[in-house]
């Protein structure tokens, strides 16, 4: 189930916990979604949509690595950002560089809180 007891459209990935805990050590408030993706993350006034997959090694193969074709159909039409992160340190660097990145390009549109 995911939360509020909703069902998810399958099994949490077991790389998640550690992506979520790394990223709230950063800072970072974090929900769980079961679609369109994995995770939302908010940072430094930054929204940032995430898909958790395992590295290719994980579970012998890359059946759980890859995209399914509803997630890749949502990456490849989705007009904003989506990232896919498989590490802890996978995901908080491209939260840092993502948000940098934001807050340089716009940095009238964006509060940054600090």
């Amino acid at each position: 189930m995911g939360e509020r007891g909703h069902p998810h459209r399958g099994s949490r990935d077991t790389n998640e916990i550690g992506i979520i805990n790394a990223l709230r050590q950063l800072g970072a408030t974090v929900k769980k979604l079961d679609n369109p993706c994995d995770l939302v993350v908010g940072w430094r006034s930054i929204n940032i949509l995430g898909e958790v997959k395992l590295p290719p090694s994980v579970k012998g193969g890359t059946s759980h690595s890859e995209l399914t074709k509803e997630e890749a159909t949502f990456h490849r039409t989705w007009r904003g950002q989506v990232a896919v992160w498989r590490t802890p340190q996978e995901a908080v660097a491209y939260v840092i560089a993502y948000t940098n990145e934001m807050l340089q390009s716009a940095p009238d549109r964006v509060s940054d809180p600090g």
